[in-house]
């Protein structure tokens, strides 16, 4: 049985691949009643004032201000805006993630990438440190936690 989630995910790369799509064909590819394809379509743009080519036409959410700021994680049930606390939950993880892969390419990169010069002045225990700082830092996105740095890099 597929969950809601991986469902959504099928729909998305079906809507993905074409310029429009109507209801009734994401009904037809996957099995669905029309109402339930309408039920559950992620927002992707928006637009307050004036329209949007191929847009669904909604009622204003109660929110205006909380949608402005997380539409991404709002969804079209049964003909409104409704926010998705568990597509919000992994918007945030996946930005988490995204400022970890940063840091990793300012702060541990720049380190690691280093020349041989550099490398030849590294004793033995502090390239086994180094090894596992680096290690660490490529598992980041995994672990979600930002490894200490050498005290001797400092």
């Amino acid at each position: 049985m597929q969950s809601a989630t991986e469902r959504r995910q099928e729909v998305l790369y079906f809507i993905s691949d074409r310029r429009r799509v109507t209801y009734q064909q994401i009904a037809d590819e996957f099995g669905i009643s029309h109402m339930t394809a309408r039920r559950d379509v992620e927002i992707q743009s928006f637009a307050l004032i004036g329209q949007l080519v191929d847009g669904v036409e909604i009622p204003d959410p109660e929110d205006a201000a909380h949608f402005a700021e997380h539409f991404a994680a709002y969804r079209v049930r049964d003909g409104t805006a409704a926010f998705d606390e568990e597509q919000y939950a992994l918007q945030e993880q996946e930005r988490v993630k995204e400022d970890y892969r940063q840091r990793r390419e300012t702060e541990c990169f720049s380190v690691i990438n280093r020349g041989q010069l550099w490398y030849e002045g590294v004793t033995i225990p502090q390239l086994l440190e180094l090894r596992s700082w680096y290690k660490a830092w490529l598992n980041v996105t995994e672990t979600l936690v930002v490894p200490e740095k050498p005290a001797w890099l400092d």
